[in-house]
């Protein structure tokens, strides 16, 4: 199991802890990303890991704006910032 949490000694706890309400989360989750979990299982517990982690650390602007993530689709939550583009 892998635990996460968002830190109180955060300057944006409040902010941070109404978009993770927003996408479904407490400020405290538990994830089980075993091996023995079928794939769909380790990519649905891998995406939350991923949204929670974006969300944990928004910066001042990215945290303003976040509150668009609140409207948009569960899977859809990604600033500019966290978006990695491969080149081959």
């Amino acid at each position: 199991d892998l635990c996460l949490e968002l830190s109180q000694d955060d300057p944006f706890y409040q902010e941070k802890k109404k978009l993770l309400r927003c996408k479904g989360f407490g400020v405290k989750e538990t994830m089980n990303i075993s091996g023995s979990l079928c794939q769909q299982l380790t990519n649905d517990a891998l995406e939350k890991l991923l949204v929670f982690g974006r969300i944990a650390n928004l910066d001042k602007v990215e945290v303003y704006f976040g509150e668009d993530a609140c409207t948009s689709p569960a899977g859809s939550f990604c600033l500019s910032r966290f978006r990695v583009n491969w080149k081959l």
